[in-house]
């Protein structure tokens, strides 16, 4: 089986500790660099397949991503600010995903841009949650029981 590893660029504990759950869940690596300049350092020595870069960052977007974009990374920005709209035309861009973060959108956005020869398994894929003594499932499909 592949394993495939991610770069997640986030300084925001609570985005981190989300994504890291999923991707737990999906048996993918996931790598955290807490800012963008080390995150540059970094790539040549963590090799990710896919970087997630938050659009609440204080930093030039427009410059990383085009820099990024002539390595042949795949980029996915998440977040509550929105992204712009001209950087749809840079081919390593993936897309945007809005905070509050929909599990089903992000799902299908992640792994569309996976090769074919991963394969995922759905053995586990939900994650449990305890609120004030009841039990909750966020179901990592999308749903929420």
């Amino acid at each position: 089986m592949i394993m495939y590893k991610v770069l997640l660029v986030d300084e925001n504990k609570e985005n981190i500790q989300f994504f890291k759950e999923i991707f737990e869940k999906w048996a993918i690596d996931c790598m955290v660099v807490n800012d963008i300049d080390n995150s540059l350092l970094k790539i040549n020595i963590l090799k990710p397949d896919f970087i997630m870069i938050s659009s609440d960052l204080q930093v030039n977007y427009e410059n990383i991503i085009q820099f990024l974009a002539t390595k042949n990374f795949k980029i996915l920005l998440y977040g509550k600010k929105q992204a712009s709209l001209n950087w749809k035309h840079i081919v390593g861009f993936k897309g945007y995903l809005p905070f509050p973060y929909n599990v089903l959108q992000f799902k299908n956005m992640f792994y569309s841009n996976l090769n074919n020869e991963y394969k995922k398994d759905d053995k586990e894929s939900h994650i449990e949650l305890v609120i004030n003594d009841k039990i909750g499932v966020v179901d990592l499909a999308g749903k929420i029981t």
